[in-house]
């Protein structure tokens, strides 16, 4: 197996007040939509989710990771949670000549301030996965792998939240046009 784990931090200026903003990025079904390489997979009930991580590495290693979560939301401080899910069956690790797909953890948490007109929101998320080796992997020394797919993930997460806060700051002004 290949441990790997990536997490990051932002905080934000979301262009809403607090109620909105919260109503707005509270939505999950559309909020999951904004982040890059992570797609709704399905529904168990209305706050809880299988999350699907899907990634074509070094355009040939196509990864797959699952994550089962749930979301709470809190009032003080005002708080959207989403953590792990357990009791779910997970998907079967599986390798393949140039595939992984295993089960992982998700987690994130959007923190909301009002700042005058606008909301703060302090974001952090982490996604952590132990990848089945493919076929052709084995050969390299697994230490050189670890590393490799751990900065790999890193600069994912990366890449995910800032689409995050990019794609919700566009979809929120493009629906005060409607």
């Amino acid at each position: 197996m290949i441990p790997m784990a990536g997490s990051a931090e932002r905080s934000f200026l979301f262009p809403a007040e607090l109620p909105a903003a919260f109503a707005f990025l509270g939505d999950v079904k559309r909020s999951f939509a904004f982040l890059s390489y992570i797609s709704l997979e399905g529904s168990y009930s209305e706050d809880e989710y299988r999350l699907h991580y899907h990634a074509l590495e070094a355009g040939f290693y196509k990864v797959d990771i699952f994550c089962d979560v749930q979301v709470l939301r809190e009032e003080h401080p005002c708080s959207l949670i989403i953590r792990s899910l357990p009791g779910k069956a997970p998907v079967k690790s599986a390798a393949r000549w140039n595939a992984m797909t295993c089960q992982g953890i998700y987690e994130s948490q959007s923190v909301f301030h009002q700042d005058g007109e606008n909301t703060r929101v302090d974001f952090s998320i982490q996604l952590a996965a132990s990848l089945p080796v493919p076929v052709t992997l084995r050969l390299v020394p697994p230490a050189m792998v670890s590393k490799s797919t751990h900065n790999i993930l890193q600069q994912r997460i990366e890449e995910v939240s800032s689409a995050f806060i990019e794609r919700s700051i566009r979809a929120y002004s493009a629906s005060l046009r409607s």
